[in-house]
């Protein structure tokens, strides 16, 4: 199977398969009740293009363990969704949701090269919002 850039993405990607470096992950928690909702991290692959993706709280505890900050990964059998309007930690209008189902297979840095962290300028109207 032939590798995707995350800007190829859409909501009709079908089984894409992408190399991606997770540079970001934390836990999504309700202010509410203090309860995990997912566990969600900012991925960036070889063409530096970055995209937020979740894992939902039902099967983080299955396949949070797979996944380290800083590491390389080649991900397939994952779903293509629209990013929520109020959070969207990147600006890229999709993201990636992870399935029971997704495979995880880890990377050599001799196999990839991918930066570790991306930055992007946002306007102050915009971290108001």
């Amino acid at each position: 199977m032939e590798f995707s850039f995350l800007n190829q993405l859409s909501n009709k990607s079908g089984k894409s398969k992408i190399k991606i470096r997770v540079s970001r992950m934390w836990d999504a928690i309700n202010r509410n009740n203090q309860e995990i909702i997912s566990s969600d991290m900012i991925l960036i692959d070889e063409q530096n293009n970055a995209i937020h993706s979740t894992i939902h709280k039902n099967i983080s505890k299955k396949l949070k363990p797979f996944l380290k900050e800083g590491q390389l990964y080649a991900l397939s059998n994952f779903e293509v969704g629209t990013c929520n309007e109020f959070y969207r930690p990147i600006q890229n209008e999709h993201k990636i949701i992870f399935l029971p189902t997704t495979n995880i297979e880890e990377l050599t840095e001799t196999e990839v090269i991918i930066p570790h962290h991306k930055f992007e300028f946002v306007d102050y109207n915009t971290i108001i919002q």
